[in-house]
């Protein structure tokens, strides 16, 4: 998977013959994260045929086969666009917006890592105490496209969350005052009243737990002095 450029080396082991990853925590956390992330794209993909066939054109259930004909499952990134779309056929507020938005920049983001894990797995990093890496070495094209990321499994928690609140965020674009304040009074009752609190308080931008930053990303597109010299001009060869 390639190994670590010296300049990134924060903490060396000492002992690595010693070190043992802990793979029971890593593929715990892993496996919570991937399964919280198949979650978001049923809920979303739901939230969209929801809204366009039962509250937008309230079809009829003979006619709800043909809508998800044309619906269909999407993945991800058709998930954000189509939302995107939506809020603007409808016309919403640009506070609406701005929620939307905000939580489908983060979708973005972790989208990314999970892409990169899901199809280049990873590996523990040996000089790297507590850090992991994901490489796609084995499917490039060109040397200059070489990238590693090393992250640590604390990421794993971080975007467990995240996409919790981003489905928070995403769904109250979506329920109207009336619903909001119908839903709210029920819930306002024993045992569900942490419910209301959960799901009918309006959300905020707070601060993301993860973020892009909590990467370390090298190659040459990251390294100048990883990129291949180019040959010079056959003009100028000996």
């Amino acid at each position: 998977m390639g190994e670590v450029h010296p300049k990134a080396i924060k903490r060396v082991i000492t002992n690595p013959e010693k070190h043992e990853p802990d793979w029971d925590s890593f593929f715990q956390l892993f496996g919570r994260f991937m399964h919280q992330f198949g979650v978001a794209e049923s809920e979303l993909n739901h939230m969209i045929s929801d809204h366009i066939m039962l509250k937008k054109f309230k079809l009829p259930p003979a006619d709800q086969n043909i809508g998800l004909a044309i619906l269909g499952g999407r993945r991800m990134r058709e998930i954000k666009d189509t939302l995107k779309r939506i809020h603007y056929a409808m016309q919403s507020p640009q506070e609406t917006m701005d929620l939307l938005n905000f939580a489908c920049d983060q979708l973005g983001e972790i989208q990314f890592l999970r892409d990169k894990l899901a199809h280049h797995g990873s590996t523990h990093c040996m000089y790297l105490d507590g850090w992991f890496c994901t490489s796609n070495l084995s499917t490039i094209r060109a040397l200059n496209q070489i990238e590693h990321i090393y992250f640590k499994p604390s990421v794993f928690e971080h975007m467990f969350y995240d996409l919790d609140w981003c489905l928070y965020c995403i769904h109250f674009t979506f329920i109207t005052d009336d619903e909001r304040k119908r839903w709210a009074r029920y819930y306002s009752r024993k045992p569900w009243a942490h419910i209301k609190k959960k799901y009918f308080s309006e959300p905020t931008l707070r601060p993301w737990l993860y973020k892009p930053s909590q990467l370390m990303r090298k190659g040459p597109k990251h390294e100048p002095s990883l990129r291949p010299h180019p040959f010079p001009p056959r003009s100028s060869r000996g």
